[in-house]
């Protein structure tokens, strides 16, 4: 682990523990979490899961111009993007969604929790990172920092899928030195909106989790959304695929991810991104309950999802033992995580004795048209004792 300096012992969640070999169990990669049997042959114990702390506000409100979006649906929240710790210069750095479908913003923090804007030379004194272009909208991105980089042109790597007017959508790759400056190097297969990518460092894999649509019997609208992926070792490989570089079955939410008693509605996989942390993949789940697209725009109320978690031994079959939301939206209307929450890219970062979980959320609130479904998105922070997913009690 790459320690900050003085008290913050901020660190990004990465590792080198190497799979281990067939009939011997490797214990030296991390600390073995009781999220598994994985070393237990026989036991009593009870195991419990833990829920993180979630603050009572958000740490990052929609404020400029460019993410107060004229008012009409203000945004400054990570839509996945990124948020990580860079030991080069000591900050925290968070990508974000500035201004509904418009920008993508960066901002830095000394703590995690009060955050800078820095004017960047990109767009008119905004922190913008890219620059606007007509007819493009943006969607899901993902952004990555990547400490063991041999190309330092390639510390950073940015995703971002873009909507384009009269045009098919698109994904479009780009890397960087800073964070700041990117250069677009390809665009990526096909795939879907909310579509992301993350790094198993056990395997040595960039991995793109792919939104695909199957149609479903279960779902009143036809449409079911459901997750594929795309593996390589090396990213900008990573980036380019055909039908036949997907890898599946599709991963898909099931009967254990319950519907939400006031909606009703069948659950759906909504995005799925993981990181590696200690000895094990440590995976975001993310589950859409409802209502569909057009019941919200009817309700002008956002769409609700909750974070749920998984862990993985080998980056490719994942253990849900504990379908309660990690992370859950509020049940009362209008308050600042009524709904749509998003994951931040890097699942979460150590900080100190605490684990930080950074999401995106949404009140459905806007000054200019009142309630709006896309209205309203700011920044959360959920804290979790270090390792303290799971014990293991008598």
């Amino acid at each position: 682990m790459l320690a900050a300096p003085a008290a913050l012992a901020a660190t990004n969640v990465v590792s080198e523990f190497a799979p281990a070999a067939p009939r011997a169990i490797s214990s030296d990669g991390g600390p073995q979490l009781f999220v598994d049997d994985h070393l237990i042959a026989d036991s009593s114990l009870e195991r419990k899961w833990h829920l993180p702390e979630i603050q009572r506000g958000p740490i990052l409100l929609a404020e400029t111009a460019l993410e107060l979006n004229g008012g009409n649906r203000p945004v400054a929240a990570p839509f996945s993007d990124g948020l990580f710790y860079d030991p080069a210069d000591g900050l925290f750095k968070l990508w974000y969604h500035a201004g509904w479908f418009d920008g993508i913003a960066y901002a830095t923090s000394t703590d995690g929790i009060h955050w800078t804007r820095p004017r960047l030379d990109i767009g008119l004194g905004t922190n913008r990172v890219l620059a606007k272009r007509d007819g493009y909208s943006r969607d899901g991105s993902t952004t990555w920092l990547d400490l063991n980089s041999s190309e330092p042109e390639e510390r950073y790597k940015h995703f971002v899928y873009f909507r384009r007017q009269g045009s098919p959508s698109i994904g479009e790759v780009y890397t960087s030195a800073d964070g700041r400056h990117w250069r677009l190097r390809r665009l990526t297969g096909s795939l879907g909106d909310n579509s992301c990518f993350y790094y198993d460092s056990f395997r040595k894999v960039w991995v793109w989790s792919i939104r695909r649509t199957a149609t479903s019997p279960r779902d009143h609208t036809g449409m079911l959304r459901v997750r594929v992926r795309r593996e390589h070792p090396d990213f900008l490989e990573s980036a380019s695929w055909t039908d036949g570089d997907i890898l599946g079955p599709a991963m898909e939410a099931d009967s254990l991810d319950l519907p939400d008693p006031q909606l009703g509605y069948p659950t759906q996989l909504y995005h799925k991104t993981a990181v590696s942390y200690e000895s094990i993949m440590l995976g975001s789940f993310l589950i859409h309950r409802g209502p569909p697209n057009e019941i919200c725009e009817r309700d002008r109320r956002p769409k609700i999802t909750d974070i749920t978690l998984g862990y993985s031994r080998d980056g490719m079959n994942w253990l849900r033992p504990d379908r309660r939301p990690f992370i859950a939206s509020s049940p009362e209307r209008g308050t600042w995580n009524f709904g749509y929450i998003h994951p931040a890219g890097g699942v979460c970062l150590i900080v100190a004795d605490k684990l930080h979980f950074y999401f995106g959320a949404w009140s459905g609130v806007s000054p200019a048209l009142g309630a709006d479904m896309y209205a309203g998105g700011s920044t959360g922070l959920a804290t979790l004792r270090r390792d303290g997913f799971a014990s293991l009690e008598a």
